[in-house]
């Protein structure tokens, strides 16, 4: 019938999109918070760099290694809120980040592991048990991380490449 007027747009959706789309936006500093907080932390926790010396590369790994949960949530909260704002150069990038994070881990858990072995040898008889746990711990997360890296890195690559 043309007298029918077409249907109107729903208004009430467009706004509540619209509002979703901001409130997304908001997602991008609370990641780089939740990234750079701990990271800088083990910057200052660690600084000055001596990568000459055996103790102080141990001990600068195993707080990186036990700081990564938080910057990854960040990376995959930086994921999902470009995820759903469709902006895929984003996607991309950060996947490809993660690609190279779970590689720089795994290098950087094989040489923790070597330095761990050469500063157990200086660690007392007696207190071997307080350096092992905690080394452990280091090495289970660094391990998590690495794996959640790399499945972010293959994740996001999906994402980016799929056309809505």
């Amino acid at each position: 019938d043309p007298t029918q007027q077409p249907p109107k747009e729903d208004v009430t959706a467009t706004t509540s999109q619209l509002r979703t789309h901001h409130v997304l936006w908001a997602g991008y500093p609370i990641a780089a918070a939740l990234v750079l907080t701990p990271l800088l932390d083990a910057v200052t926790r660690t600084w000055p760099i001596r990568l000459a010396e055996v103790g102080w590369r141990f001990g600068a790994t195993g707080i990186v290694l036990n700081t990564l949960v938080t910057p990854l949530l960040g990376i995959f909260i930086a994921i999902a809120v470009a995820s759903f704002l469709g902006h895929r150069p984003v996607v991309k990038v950060l996947s490809i980040a993660c690609w190279v994070l779970g590689g720089l881990l795994v290098l950087s858990i094989a040489m923790f592991v070597l330095d761990s072995l050469q500063v157990r040898g200086e660690v007392a008889e007696q207190n071997r048990g307080q350096f092992t746990a905690p080394t452990a711990k280091a090495i289970i997360l660094g391990l998590i991380s690495a794996i959640v890296a790399i499945w972010l890195g293959v994740s996001g690559h999906r994402v980016s490449r799929k056309r809505h």
